[in-house]
């Protein structure tokens, strides 16, 4: 089984694209009973637009089974977890670093070998819903006989809004100068 090796750099990026982790009673919690062998099983389906994002999982089995949980697709690298547990077993994987979904819009999935069990699932969901899009660019110059130089400046902001759950909007301004002489 080969799971791809991150650097520091790529974790510290990936937390800082899915921001803080969220403090006490802000987070999400999704429960999954089983009672029969079940392929491919919804356990978490994130709002359009977003992400989920796993900080620890418990699983608890009734009967001795295979369980693989899996971001979408069951392969190796979208696994969070695949193990034969006893029965009446109970495991509990905690990530220091938490597990993403792949792309946005992803379920987290189950498939087991057999009958009985639940599954909890912690984390929280981000992303930016549908994005639109507005840019605006200004232009403007000046020339001055006496210094013999002109300089052009441009303006350029942009916009974005966010239409999920939590809206947001942000603005972005650049400014750059250009002198001649």
């Amino acid at each position: 089984m080969a799971y791809p090796i991150k650097t520091e750099k790529q974790l510290l990026d990936r937390i800082a694209y899915e921001g803080p982790i969220p403090g006490p009673g802000q987070g999400a919690t999704r429960i999954y009973d089983w009672s029969g062998a079940v392929t491919d099983a919804d356990i978490w389906t994130p709002e359009a637009g977003n992400r989920w994002i796993v900080s620890m999982i418990a699983i608890n089995t009734s009967e001795a089974c295979t369980v693989t949980i899996f971001d979408e697709d069951d392969s190796e690298i979208d696994r969070l977890f695949k193990g034969s547990l006893a029965a009446n077993a109970t495991v509990i994987i905690p990530y220091p670093i938490p597990r993403t979904a792949r792309e946005i819009d992803r379920k987290l999935c189950v498939t087991t070998s057999a009958t009985g069990g639940f599954i909890t699932v912690y984390g929280w969901e981000t992303g930016y819903g549908e994005v639109s899009t507005t840019t605006s660019v200004t232009t403007s110059s000046s020339s001055s006989s006496s210094t013999s130089s002109s300089t052009q400046s441009y303006s350029i902001s942009s916009s974005s809004s966010s239409s999920s759950s939590s809206s947001s909007v942000s603005e972005t301004t650049s400014s750059i100068s250009q002198t001649y002489t």
